[in-house]
Parts: structure tokens; sequence; C-alpha cells
């Protein structure tokens, strides 16, 4: 009874025949895995004799913790099981599904085993066992779902400069910023800086006003750089030209002509001409799709701009259910001369005046500002929009408005920030 009493509380070590210990004593007890029996030995005979296996057995199931993920490699906490079935535990080991690629730690207690080697865009799910002389126990529970990110992942993005302020005295429409969109690749755990151009202020006393700034998306692999709008012309010698830029600059009210600026090939058009007699109607800025229109009789209107890209995002101008950036400021014209200001262009283009209603370009969407008489009106914000898959998504951002849009996480920004990939 007292052997019995031993063996169902006590808990032996393991060996296997070729390591019992070499200089054992009376009533010395452990595991033999060699023969997979409880032995114990014998100094009077100086034997070791079999006592069965009664009251030992593989330890139970630990409780599963929280799975995680970096890179290829997974950690997966647990709890250890309350018997470990009357000898010591001496390992715990992880089971990956799919794949049953495992990994384990060699430890008696609660902790963490980690499971590398696993594929990128595949998701896991863990179980654990813990394993003493006696063998594998039984598998926990499965744990959450975690998925293996791939080393690099796509995104889409738009990028928006800041929009041309727009001249005075008559002056030209404001350039609209720069505008470029498409796919990207991102590195995962890379971080990635966001940079919003300011829209440029418009002018008075008939000078040409400064252009927007540029806005730019870089990191590992990107270098996204959209070019600030150009400033509209004023009536002052030598200003009525307008500025190049993203988008150019119409040119403002002169009596000897002026051009308007040049827009950046793939991200917006020129600015429009004044008309040198008559009105002298000034040009309006150029847009991301058409160019400013031309003085004539009337000041021209704004270049129209480019529809958002980004699917789910509500940034821009709304108009037929779709939104638009990067349009261009409508030319102003003098009060006295009774002729109509530019219209804005679509996607956020400020509306030019003939007395003091010039129009703003809209905030966000790199809109130039319009023309007007005594003053210009302020080139709009830039925006920089990023989507990438939510599954992908780390999660850390700084300075974006998070969005979802079916499987898409959207990063808006409409002032500098960054995201870790």
């Amino acid at each position: 009874m007292t052997r019995a009493t031993n063996i169902a509380t006590n808990t032996p070590t393991s060996w296997t025949t070729a390591t019992r210990p070499s200089n054992p004593t009376t009533g010395q007890m452990g595991y033999n895995t060699t023969t997979a029996q409880l032995e114990v030995y014998n100094e009077l005979y100086n034997t070791w004799s079999v006592v069965g296996t009664s009251g030992f057995n593989v330890p139970d199931a630990p409780t599963i913790g929280t799975a995680t993920a970096s890179g290829t490699t997974a950690s997966i906490t647990f709890t250890a099981p309350t018997s470990n079935g009357g000898t010591a535990i001496t390992s715990y080991t992880a089971v990956s599904s799919p794949g049953s690629i495992t990994g384990t730690i060699s430890q008696s207690g609660s902790g963490t085993v980690t499971v590398s080697g696993l594929s990128p865009s595949t998701t896991y799910t863990f179980t654990v066992y813990a394993t003493n002389a006696k063998g594998n126990g039984s598998s926990s529970a499965a744990s959450n779902s975690v998925l293996i990110k791939p080393a690099t992942y796509s995104a889409d993005y738009v990028v928006v400069a800041g929009g041309g302020g727009a001249g005075s005295s008559g002056g030209g429409g404001g350039g609209a910023g720069g505008m470029l969109s498409g796919s990207t690749t991102l590195t995962t755990n890379a971080s990635y800086t966001i940079t919003v151009g300011a829209g440029s202020a418009g002018t008075s006393g008939g000078s040409r006003a400064s252009n927007g700034s540029n806005s730019v998306f870089s990191g590992t692999g990107v270098s996204v750089t959209s070019i600030g709008g150009g400033g509209g012309g004023g009536d002052a010698a030598g200003n009525a030209s307008g500025a190049s830029g993203g988008s150019g600059g119409g040119a403002g009210r002169n009596g000897v002509g002026g051009s308007g600026g040049s827009g950046t090939a793939g991200q917006g058009n020129s600015g429009g001409n004044n008309q040198p007699g008559g009105n002298y109607p000034a040009g309006g800025g150029g847009g991301k799709t058409g160019a400013g229109a031309s003085g004539s009789g009337n000041s021209g209107a704004g270049g129209a701009g480019g529809a958002n890209p980004i699917t789910g995002s509500t940034t821009g101008q709304l108009s037929g259910g779709t939104y638009y950036l990067a349009g261009g400021g409508g030319g102003g014209i003098m009060t006295y001369t009774g002729a109509a200001p530019g219209a804005g262009g679509l996607g956020g283009g400020g509306a030019g005046s003939n007395s003091s209603g010039q129009q703003a370009g809209t905030a966000n969407t790199g809109g130039g500002g319009g023309g007007g008489d005594s003053a210009g009106a302020s080139g709009g914000s830039g925006v920089i929009i990023v989507s990438m898959l939510t599954a992908y998504y780390s999660g850390t951002s700084s300075g974006a408005t998070v969005t979802t849009s079916g499987s898409n996480t959207i990063l808006t920004f409409t002032t500098s920030g960054s995201f870790l990939a």
C-alpha cells in the first residue's frame, strides 16, 4: 500500500535504460522511457523492479491563449494544464493549421511558444499540447486566427498638391494642384511619410499669386510628388502671365497680353491666356483634365479636375455620383467692365468675381482660387489618400482619417502624417 501511494503521489523523474542513475538508492523510482514502465531500485538484489504505470499518465491539455504574428513567425501563449499526469512536463509543442508546422519550447510551466517558417498570405490557427515522460498529452482548443502578411503588398493612392492662389485687379484664376494616382508596392512594417501641400494665398494690388505647395508620399520603394498649382497673373507690369505649376495659373488682365502658365505633364494642364483688348478678361486656371479657358469677352473658366480614383472615398466635389479633385480657378474681371467672371472648374476650383465675391479653392481638393477685382482668392489645400487591404493594414497611422470600404482600409490625409504598412 505504501508503494502504491508513492506511485500515485510522487512525481518521478524519467530516464532510459542507458541513462539510469549510476549510484541509485533503495526505493529510488523513475519512469523508464525505453520500456515505458515505472521502476524502482532494490539495493538488496541490485536490480530495478517494474512497479507498473498506475497513476502515471500523459498531461492534460493546456489552455490556449492568444496567437500573434510578426513576419513569418507566430507566437502563441498558453497556460499549463491542471494535471501533469503524475510526472513533470518537459515541453510544449504548438501545431499550425493548415500545414502542421510545429514549434517547441522546453519548460514545465505556462509561457509562449513560437512557430516559424509560416507562409505569407496564409491564415493560421494553432493548438498546443504538453509532453512528459509518458508521452504527448491531448491538444488544446484552437487559437484565434492570424494572417501572415506578405513581405510586400499593393496599395492604391491619389496625391493632390495645394492649389495656386488667384491674381487681383482682374486677376487670372489659380491653377489646380498637380494630381497623381496609381498603384504602388508597400513593404510590410515599413513607415511611410505623408506631406500635404497647402494652397497659396490670393494677392491684391495687381501682383501675381504664389504657387501652392507640393504634396509628397514617400517611404520604402515609394516616392510620389505632386507639384503645387501655379499662381494666377495680375495686371501689374510684368505680372500678367500665370505661373507654371501642377496646373498653370491663368493670365491676368493686361492691355499687352499675357499667357497662362504651363501644367506639369501627367499632373495637370495649362492656364488660359488673357484678352489684351476689349474688357481685358483674364484666363482661368488649369485643372487635372482640362486647360483653363482663355478670356474672350468674358473671363475664362477654370479647367476641369479629375475623378477621385479611390473606391469608397468621398473626398472631392460631388457631381453625378462621382467625386472630383484638382479643378482650376475661374478668371476675375474688373467691375466697371460689366463682363462676367469665369466659373470655377469641377473639382474644387473657386469661381472668379467682378467685385468681391471671388471664391477660394475648396479645401482638400487642391482647387485653384478664383480671380477677383480688388483681391484674388486662395487655392485649396491638397490631400493624399491611400487604400489597401484591411487584412494587411497595420492599424498604425498618424494624421489620417481611417475608413473602410468593402475589404479595404482607406487612409485620408488632409494634414501631414505617416502610417505603418
